[in-house]
């Protein structure tokens, strides 16, 4: 087996839990997004970026529930983030994403890693509305 489609084939079933998966360098801050198509049942990258901390800022403003956004602006900021994480593998984050107009629950899962060569953060996103609201 080749270690390419074995790790595609774990990346694939792990997202289907995932509306989104975001990979930002901690370094650069530059990112990239990938989604599942649900047509083929593939990864698929749906955009990259350059700064993923700046962004997130106008994005939040956009599409996050005015009461959540602080989640945004201040707890996931690199430096905050790298502080709060020492030692610290993992952390999620629940908020609440405006969809028509509605607000409905998300679950952001933050997840630190540190290799040889690079530190990054790998952030998965997942609707929990129907479970929150239970």
């Amino acid at each position: 087996m080749k270690d390419d489609v074995v790790f595609e084939r774990i990346a694939e079933a792990l997202l289907c839990d995932y509306s989104s998966v975001y990979y930002v360098d901690a370094v650069t801050n530059e990112y990239v997004v990938y989604s599942l198509d649900p047509e083929f049942r593939s990864l698929k990258i749906d955009f990259k970026g350059v700064n993923f901390f700046e962004q997130l800022i106008p994005d939040c403003e956009k599409v996050v529930h005015p009461d959540d956004r602080h989640v945004f602006k201040e707890d996931i900021q690199k430096e905050k983030l790298l502080r709060d994480m020492d030692g610290r593998d993992m952390q999620n984050i629940t908020y609440r994403l405006m969809i028509n107009g509605k607000p409905v629950w998300h679950q952001l899962r933050l997840i630190r890693g540190i290799g040889r060569e690079n530190d990054y953060f790998v952030l998965g996103v997942k609707n929990i509305d129907e479970q929150y609201r239970l």
